[in-house]
């Protein structure tokens, strides 16, 4: 492997390995890369030096306590170099059977090294340069050549041995993962690169060529180092070594602390945030970038608003549950922005000591702003001092656990709601403690304690009412918004552009998602003022909503703003062609202005990166199919279920286009078995039951047709 470029002197030193992680990295904006100590002190009459990177040695010089609270925390040990002595496992021979593949871990020259299985089935040796994460578990990055690292699948549990720790264990748990799967080490799903190196790194660089499909990172601090959060210091190292005598500019740092000034009138039982410190909160837009589900948008430095360097995911079906708790790996943004705490003004460090990060105590984190002589009593709990239900987390803050073994808390802060999970089918925390018992039984436990439960706003069947409602959060308004697309009656059009003009952020930016699916002139009238939005996230979403509609736009002004826009979100997909999901939305953007050979090539490269991207392949051969190229589409989708695996859910689409395309050639006999493959893994999808209804109807076989039919036109 070769040197990782680094552009600072931290502790550890010239480092050695390849770097880069999460959905997509973004590097500070203006970061240059010069050596820190040839950063010039500018005359004030000249332009200021772009900013550098310094280190945390540097930082440490005049900030000895925050840098020894920093020290050993989870941000400190994001990532490490590998050495016997990092390393929580002991690499002296051990063996994980995984199914019939057996992995071995040992020391070599004074370094680690795994026999595992590569992504041609053969167990072969890999060099691991670099240690990811500390607790509750340490995984291993291995060096796969070309400036690429795999995580592997198999991970240290670092619990101790009454925990259940001490032993190496599958992410996957008990299912056998085989090689040219997605979730293979070797596949996307390990992909230090794409997936995990800007979050846990500092100023990264990725590198990645796109002809050569390699990489060569570079990064300031392999680790999240001070410069993560607060942005590159050498004009404040300058600023502070000229003496510090003038006020230092407020662009020189960013997420500088937030005064935790929060108060108790009179015999309120909750503290409140004075207002002037309430005004001064803008600590999530540091944190929100690596505690969220999101999608990167566009090159941003640390502390620029969140929307304007990534796209957050809403409350969408697969992520969380239908009251808003977290259900697939959202990280913390989308549950946080929901609750009571946020609107109220709470930042995350008022919990959280953004150095040390751990909380020893929950409980007496609460009870800074929430009265013990009110809360921490049976009469509000109902349950004996000192138990699980007496906490405050074990009740409002349920935790859902992943990889096999990471506790991870809801920051919704709800009220536990068993009513709820008898209607919906949601968690509640009462039966996830008394795990013996009905959602019946809590709920009526509830009523007898604390009454009859209230309305919860955001279950409100018609996203119209939801909208209508005072006090709803912005998130959950922007996903209220968002789930209209579709809609285009006039309460439901009166809704999205009272959204549009006078929401918030988020809720604009689920206008704009929503507007993609009207008809053209209220698309125009929705999100074309949308172009001009202050906020990157909506200006681009809006811009997808009416690509392939310059020709219709209300003015030459209109049709500048669009091509502005569609600029900025080509230029944002275009840093990660490493993605498939990038070239694929070029492609869609290409295709909808009318450049076909482009979108092809787009699509073609999205596979080349990621065969087993579903959506390039489904596009793909739609494209083929305007131009009457069938028979290349047929074996692109056969290629496809290949990679993604025919029998996995995921295939489904792949299934449905399959058949769909023999049906086009008259060949229904033929597209019955994939058909009849996509109700089976997908049995509640009235597509799937519609088309296989159909076809088994076009061959004949109209009484096994009828059950399908049916299920299909129910919907």
């Amino acid at each position: 492997m070769g040197e990782i470029r680094v552009r600072s002197r931290a502790r550890l030193g010239i480092v050695l390995g390849a770097a880069g992680w999460l959905l997509a990295a973004c590097g500070p904006q203006d970061a240059g890369t010069a050596a820190p100590e040839q950063a010039a002190q500018t005359p004030a009459t000249e332009e200021p030096a772009p900013k550098q990177f310094v280190g945390i040695t540097r930082c440490a010089g005049c900030h000895a306590d925050q840098a020894a609270s920093f020290e050993r925390s989870h941000h400190d040990l994001a990532m490490q170099v590998a050495t016997p002595e990092t390393a929580l496992a002991p690499f002296e021979g051990e063996v994980f059977t995984d199914g019939a593949v057996e992995t071995r871990f040992s020391q070599r020259d004074g370094g680690l090294v795994v026999f595992a299985e590569a992504e041609d089935g053969q167990v072969r040796a890999f060099e691991v340069p670099y240690l990811f994460g500390v607790a509750p578990l340490q995984q291993l990055l291995l060096d796969r050549g070309q400036g690429r690292l795999g995580a592997l699948h198999l991970a240290w549990d670092a619990r101790t041995q009454k925990a259940g720790g001490q032993r190496w264990f599958s992410l996957h748990g008990d299912e056998r993962i085989p090689p040219g799967d997605p979730l293979h080490w070797t596949g996307p799903g390990g992909d230090w690169n794409v997936q995990c190196a800007a979050c846990h790194s500092t100023g990264l660089e990725t590198g990645y060529d796109p002809d050569t499909r390699s990489y060569d990172p570079a990064w300031a601090e392999p680790d999240v180092g001070c410069e993560a959060c607060h942005g590159p210091g050498s004009r404040h190292v300058a600023w502070a070594e000229a003496g510090g005598v003038e006020a230092e500019p407020a662009a020189h740092l960013v997420a500088r602390p937030v005064p935790r000034d929060w108060s108790w009138k009179g015999d309120d039982p909750i503290a409140r945030r004075v207002p002037q410190a309430q005004a001064a909160v803008g600590e999530l837009d540091v944190c929100a970038p690596c505690h969220a589900r999101r999608a990167a948008i566009g090159r941003t430095a640390p502390g620029a608003p969140f929307l304007d360097g990534y796209e957050p995911a809403l409350l969408e079906p697969g992520l969380y549950h239908a009251d808003g708790q977290i259900l697939d790996e959202v990280y913390v943004y989308g549950s946080f922005v929901q609750s009571r705490m946020h609107a109220a003004g709470v930042v995350c460090s008022d919990c959280h000591d953004p150095h040390r990060l751990q909380i020893e105590s929950p409980d007496a984190v609460c009870a800074g702003c929430h009265r013990a002589e009110v809360f921490a009593q049976t009469s509000h709990h109902r349950h004996p001092e000192a138990s699980e239900g007496a906490s405050c987390v074990g009740c409002h803050m349920p935790a859902r656990t992943y990889m096999q073994i990471d506790p991870r808390r809801d920051h919704g802060f709800r009220v536990p709601r068993p009513d709820l999970s008898v209607r919906l089918g949601v968690p509640n925390a009462c039966t996830g403690c008394h795990t013996g018992r009905e959602d019946a039984w809590a709920a009526e436990q509830a009523k007898a304690w604390w009454g009859e439960p209230g309305d919860h706003s955001t279950l409100r069947p018609d996203p119209v009412a939801r909208l209508a409602m005072d006090g709803l959060a912005p998130w959950l308004r922007g996903s209220a918004a968002a789930a209209l697309a579709g809609r285009t009656d006039p309460a439901a059009l009166a809704a999205l552009q009272s959204s549009a003009t006078r929401g918030q952020a988020l809720e604009r930016l689920g206008a704009s998602r929503a507007a993609a699916f009207l008809p053209a002139p209220a698309r125009w009238q929705l999100a074309g003022p949308l172009l001009h939005d202050a906020t990157r996230a909506v200006r681009l979403q809006a811009a997808r909503a009416l690509t392939g509609l310059a020709d219709q736009a209300p003015s030459d002004s209109d049709a500048r703003a669009l091509s502005g826009a569609l600029d900025e979100l080509r230029a944002g997909l275009l840093r990660h062609l490493d993605r498939p999901d990038a070239s694929t939305q070029l492609g869609d953007l290409d295709r909808r202005e009318g450049r076909e050979g482009a979108a092809e090539a787009h699509y073609r490269r999205a596979l080349a990166v990621g065969p087993w991207f579903v959506p390039a392949s489904i596009n793909l051969v739609d494209l083929l199919r305007s131009q009457e190229r069938d028979a290349e589409g047929e074996a692109i989708l056969e290629r496809a279920l290949a990679a993604v695996g025919a029998a996995r859910a995921e295939s489904v689409p792949l299934h449905q286009s399959l058949g769909l395309l023999r049906v086009r050639q008259g060949r229904h006999a033929e597209a019955l078995a994939p058909l009849a493959e996509a109700t089976r893994l997908a049995p509640d999808d009235p597509r799937s039951a519609l088309l296989y209804g159909l076809t088994l109807e076009a061959v004949g076989r109209v009484e096994e047709a009828r059950p399908f039919l049916e299920r299909g036109g129910s919907h």
